[in-house]
Parts: structure tokens; sequence; C-alpha cells
């Protein structure tokens, strides 16, 4: 009795210890995602999403969804799993990296791209072994190439004195994302900052004048304002003759005379 009790215990270790060996085995081979470019094109064309694979096995299956807006899966492995054929296609090809490791790559493919189009996509790997939080997976983002514009902007004409702060504020939008450049002047030459906001600070005279803000993202047109910033300072005075000779008892007129500057310097 003792023996039989002996065997079947065992008998239960062996299993806890082949089962901790193949969940060990299953997660030292989980399969890993690599980069996965966002794409931006123009209306109209086909989009194409890589998803690159390392360390796939038979027990694993590498799947496509859109997940914003709205969810929808799209294929598993090299097969379709949605009907409509006239939007995606998938294809998976298998290549041999130099170090003689092979890269599985499941590409999804978006027919001829519209605005219904724009959205994230997700790369997913599921693995029969591994419980679903250890999936991998990676997102990308598909967009519709759109010239910048610019959203809001700060006021475009302000006053202000020497010594004081000012702050510009130009925000941008497009596809793919703009760059904002500031600029002193209308020649474009003179960069002053990058970013939505431009911060200037303990003013000068000299710092009167034009600003530009120019989003650019490589999509024509670009998109511009122009700000218009006025430095005020306190009245000078100045006298071009400070002494005024008179003989005694002439009682002829002396013309004394005063310049008034008024510091101003604006560009309207």
């Amino acid at each position: 009795m003792k023996q039989q009790k002996s065997l079947k215990g065992l008998t239960i270790v062996s299993l806890i210890l082949l089962t901790l060996v193949f969940q060990v085995s299953a997660e030292s081979t989980i399969p890993s995602i690599g980069v996965i470019a966002n794409a931006t094109v123009d209306e109209g064309d086909d989009v194409y999403l890589d998803c690159p694979i390392t360390n796939k096995t038979a027990a694993s299956k590498v799947q496509w969804f859109r997940v914003l807006p709205g969810y929808l899966h799209i294929s598993n492995d090299g097969s379709l799993v949605t009907k409509n054929t006239e939007k995606y296609g998938v294809r998976a090809t298998t290549t041999t990296s130099v170090k003689q490791q092979e890269l599985n790559t499941v590409t999804l493919i978006i027919k001829h791209a519209s605005n219904a189009d724009v959205g994230r996509y997700r790369c997913r790997v599921l693995i029969s072994q591994v419980s679903y939080p250890r999936w991998p997976s990676k997102d990308a983002f598909v967009s519709i190439a759109a010239p910048p514009m610019i959203l809001s902007v700060s006021n475009t004409k302000m006053v202000s004195a020497v010594g004081e702060d000012v702050t510009l504020t130009c925000r941008g939008y497009g596809a793919p994302e703009p760059t904002i450049t500031w600029y002193k002047g209308d020649a474009g030459t003179n960069i002053m900052g990058h970013g939505e906001v431009l911060h200037l600070e303990n003013l000068r005279a000299g710092d009167g004048g034009e600003y530009r803000c120019e989003v650019d993202n490589g999509v024509p047109p670009k998109a511009m304002e122009t700000y218009h910033i006025t430095i005020e300072q306190e009245p000078m005075c100045s006298a071009p003759q400070l002494h005024v000779m008179q003989a005694k008892n002439i009682f002829q007129p002396a013309l004394m005379t005063c310049h008034v500057t008024e510091n101003k310097e604006n560009i309207p």
C-alpha cells in the first residue's frame, strides 16, 4: 500500500516537473515583434504594414487587427479573416538574416486608402502555450497625407514695453505631423526657435518688428502666420543748443529748441 502511494506521489511530481519544463521551454522561445513603422500615404495609394517576427513557432499565429476606430479582426498568418477582400490583403514571407536567424514577416495591405482607413492597426502574436497578457503586440498608425494647417494662434498684433516678456503661440496640424519654425523678419533666414510656443523675454527696443510662424510637413503648401510686436518706451528729449546767448538790453527774441523722440518701434 505504501509502495502504491509512493509511486502515485512520484507520478504527480513528475507531471508537475514536466509541466514546468514545458512552460519554461515555451516561454524561452516566445516570438518577438520588430519595428512596425507608421504609414502616411496619398489618398488612393495602397498601404503596406510589415510585422516582422523572430522565434515564430508552429504553436504561434500572427494576427492583424484594426483597433481604432472600431475593432476588426483582419487576418491570421497569411490568410484573411475578414470578407472584405476589396479593401484588405495579407501576405506572409520568410527570410534568413545574416546571422542565420529566420525572420517571418506578415504584411497587411490596405488597398486604395482613404480617410475612412485612417486609424490604429495592431499586429499580435497568439501563442497557445502562453497566457494572453504575454502575447506580443505592436501598433501602427495609418494616415492620409494632408498639407499643414494652423489650428490656433495667439494675438497677432501686440504692444509691449521694454523689459517685459511676450509669448507667441502657433498650433499646427497635418499628416505627417508638421514641424513649426519661428523667424524674425520677412526674409525667413533669422531662425528664432522651434515648436508651438515662442518666448521673448526682457524685451529690448530692437526686439520689435515682424515675426513669422511657419508650419511644414513636406506636403505643400506650407502654412504661415505673421505677428507684429510694437515696443514702447518713455519719450526722450534733446536740445540741439544748450546755451542761447543774448546781448543785454537789446530786447530781441531768443529761440530755444527741444526735440522730443517718441522711441517707439512699430512695424504695422
